[in-house]
Protein backbone atom coordinates (compact mmCIF):
# COMPACT_ATOMS: atom_id res chain seq x y z
CA UNK A 1 0.00 0.00 0.00
CA UNK A 2 2.68 2.00 0.23
CA UNK A 3 3.03 3.61 -3.28
CA UNK A 4 -0.85 4.02 -3.00
CA UNK A 5 -0.38 6.18 0.14
CA UNK A 6 2.13 8.28 -1.36
CA UNK A 7 0.29 9.06 -4.33
CA UNK A 8 -2.76 9.90 -2.04
CA UNK A 9 -0.62 12.17 -0.39
CA UNK A 10 1.12 13.67 -2.84
CA UNK A 11 -1.98 14.60 -5.11
CA UNK A 12 -4.22 16.65 -2.00
CA UNK A 13 -4.43 20.14 -2.87
CA UNK A 14 -4.67 23.06 -0.37
CA UNK A 15 -7.44 25.72 -1.85
CA UNK A 16 -6.52 28.39 1.05
CA UNK A 17 -9.16 30.45 -0.27
CA UNK A 18 -12.01 28.17 0.90
CA UNK A 19 -13.96 29.14 3.68
CA UNK A 20 -14.78 25.94 5.87
CA UNK A 21 -17.80 26.56 8.54
CA UNK A 22 -16.27 26.83 11.72
CA UNK A 23 -19.32 24.79 13.54
CA UNK A 24 -19.12 21.92 10.92
CA UNK A 25 -19.79 18.19 12.70
CA UNK A 26 -20.32 20.19 16.53
CA UNK A 27 -23.18 18.51 18.30
CA UNK A 28 -24.47 21.65 19.78
CA UNK A 29 -25.33 25.40 18.27
CA UNK A 30 -24.41 29.22 19.83
CA UNK A 31 -24.89 32.35 18.42
CA UNK A 32 -22.99 34.84 18.95
CA UNK A 33 -24.11 38.22 20.69
CA UNK A 34 -22.11 41.63 19.97
CA UNK A 35 -19.29 42.98 20.44
CA UNK A 36 -18.70 38.85 20.61
CA UNK A 37 -17.50 37.49 17.68
CA UNK A 38 -16.46 33.19 16.52
CA UNK A 39 -12.61 33.91 15.98
CA UNK A 40 -11.15 30.12 16.45
CA UNK A 41 -12.00 26.34 16.41
CA UNK A 42 -10.07 24.02 18.54
CA UNK A 43 -11.03 20.76 17.67
CA UNK A 44 -14.74 20.24 19.27
CA UNK A 45 -14.29 24.02 21.04
CA UNK A 46 -15.40 27.40 20.05
CA UNK A 47 -13.64 30.90 21.07
CA UNK A 48 -15.45 33.94 20.66
CA UNK A 49 -13.51 37.31 21.48
CA UNK A 50 -14.35 41.07 20.65
CA UNK A 51 -12.24 41.01 17.45
CA UNK A 52 -13.20 38.08 16.00
CA UNK A 53 -9.52 37.42 16.13
CA UNK A 54 -7.54 34.32 17.93
CA UNK A 55 -5.59 35.32 20.16
CA UNK A 56 -7.48 38.28 21.95
CA UNK A 57 -5.07 41.40 21.36
CA UNK A 58 -5.23 42.21 24.84
CA UNK A 59 -5.50 40.73 28.06
CA UNK A 60 -8.15 43.07 29.16
CA UNK A 61 -10.56 41.82 25.99
CA UNK A 62 -13.26 39.20 26.65
CA UNK A 63 -13.43 35.82 25.77
CA UNK A 64 -15.67 33.26 25.73
CA UNK A 65 -15.29 29.75 25.21
CA UNK A 66 -17.66 26.47 24.70
CA UNK A 67 -17.34 23.29 24.20
CA UNK A 68 -17.71 19.50 24.94
CA UNK A 69 -15.28 17.56 27.63
CA UNK A 70 -13.12 15.11 25.37
CA UNK A 71 -13.40 12.43 27.69
CA UNK A 72 -16.40 10.18 28.63
CA UNK A 73 -16.92 10.49 32.50
CA UNK A 74 -19.10 9.58 35.63
CA UNK A 75 -19.07 12.68 37.60
CA UNK A 76 -20.97 11.87 41.06
CA UNK A 77 -21.11 15.48 42.76
CA UNK A 78 -21.56 17.32 39.86
CA UNK A 79 -21.58 20.78 41.98
CA UNK A 80 -18.60 20.04 43.22
CA UNK A 81 -16.79 19.28 40.09
CA UNK A 82 -18.34 22.53 38.34
CA UNK A 83 -16.68 24.62 41.56
CA UNK A 84 -13.26 22.61 40.88
CA UNK A 85 -13.84 23.31 37.34
CA UNK A 86 -14.00 26.90 37.14
CA UNK A 87 -10.40 27.11 39.44
CA UNK A 88 -8.81 25.54 36.90
CA UNK A 89 -8.35 27.93 34.37
CA UNK A 90 -4.59 28.25 34.05
CA UNK A 91 -4.23 31.59 33.41
CA UNK A 92 -6.10 32.90 36.76
CA UNK A 93 -4.91 32.81 40.40
CA UNK A 94 -7.30 33.29 43.45
CA UNK A 95 -10.57 32.34 41.77
CA UNK A 96 -13.13 33.37 44.29
CA UNK A 97 -17.24 32.05 43.29
CA UNK A 98 -19.53 35.02 43.62
CA UNK A 99 -22.38 32.89 43.09
CA UNK A 100 -23.57 29.35 42.10
CA UNK A 101 -26.85 28.91 40.31
CA UNK A 102 -28.20 25.47 40.19
CA UNK A 103 -29.70 24.84 36.57
CA UNK A 104 -31.13 21.33 37.17
CA UNK A 105 -34.78 20.95 35.35
CA UNK A 106 -36.06 18.15 36.41
CA UNK A 107 -38.50 17.51 33.44
CA UNK A 108 -35.87 17.28 31.07
CA UNK A 109 -33.43 15.43 33.14
CA UNK A 110 -30.66 18.10 31.74
CA UNK A 111 -28.38 19.30 35.24
CA UNK A 112 -25.84 22.04 35.36
CA UNK A 113 -24.79 25.03 37.41
CA UNK A 114 -23.56 28.71 36.23
CA UNK A 115 -21.07 30.26 38.84
CA UNK A 116 -19.41 33.44 38.66
CA UNK A 117 -16.32 34.44 40.21
CA UNK A 118 -13.54 36.84 40.39
CA UNK A 119 -9.78 36.03 39.60
CA UNK A 120 -6.22 38.00 39.39
CA UNK A 121 -4.68 37.46 35.85
CA UNK A 122 -1.11 35.89 36.32
CA UNK A 123 0.64 37.70 33.99
CA UNK A 124 -0.95 41.12 34.83
CA UNK A 125 -1.96 41.23 38.01
CA UNK A 126 -5.84 42.63 37.21
CA UNK A 127 -8.74 41.42 38.57
CA UNK A 128 -10.80 39.46 36.55
CA UNK A 129 -14.39 38.40 36.23
CA UNK A 130 -15.36 34.73 35.10
CA UNK A 131 -18.91 33.39 33.98
CA UNK A 132 -19.06 29.69 34.06
CA UNK A 133 -22.01 27.25 32.82
CA UNK A 134 -21.55 23.60 32.58
CA UNK A 135 -24.55 21.42 31.41
CA UNK A 136 -24.17 17.59 31.84
CA UNK A 137 -25.69 15.32 29.34
CA UNK A 138 -25.41 11.31 29.28
CA UNK A 139 -21.59 10.35 30.28
CA UNK A 140 -20.32 14.09 28.63
CA UNK A 141 -20.40 17.67 29.63
CA UNK A 142 -20.43 20.83 27.69
CA UNK A 143 -18.98 24.18 29.27
CA UNK A 144 -18.92 27.87 28.29
CA UNK A 145 -16.62 30.30 29.88
CA UNK A 146 -16.75 34.01 29.69
CA UNK A 147 -13.64 35.94 30.95
CA UNK A 148 -13.19 39.66 31.17
CA UNK A 149 -11.35 42.20 32.78
CA UNK A 150 -13.17 43.08 35.87
CA UNK A 151 -13.55 47.06 34.94
CA UNK A 152 -15.60 45.42 31.86
CA UNK A 153 -18.03 43.25 34.00
CA UNK A 154 -20.92 45.41 33.93
CA UNK A 155 -20.72 45.88 30.26
CA UNK A 156 -19.70 41.59 29.00
CA UNK A 157 -21.52 39.73 31.98
CA UNK A 158 -24.92 40.29 30.41
CA UNK A 159 -23.15 39.33 26.65
CA UNK A 160 -22.16 36.44 28.21
CA UNK A 161 -25.53 35.32 30.10
CA UNK A 162 -27.78 36.31 26.61
CA UNK A 163 -24.33 33.87 24.07
CA UNK A 164 -25.18 30.74 27.43
CA UNK A 165 -28.87 31.36 26.72
CA UNK A 166 -28.75 30.75 23.10
CA UNK A 167 -26.70 27.51 23.51
CA UNK A 168 -28.59 23.99 22.43
CA UNK A 169 -28.09 20.66 22.08
CA UNK A 170 -28.20 19.24 18.58
CA UNK A 171 -30.54 16.44 18.64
Amino acid sequence: LSAELKTCVESVKWDQGKKLDKTAGLNFKIEAVKPLRLAHRIQNMLLFTEEGKFPATSSKDAIFLVGQSFRKSLISDKKAFCLNRIKQTTSLDKVKELDVVDLSRGDSGQEGFEITAEAVDKKSGDKMFLYQVIIFSGDSYFIQQGLVADSKRSELEPVFREMSSKFKLNS
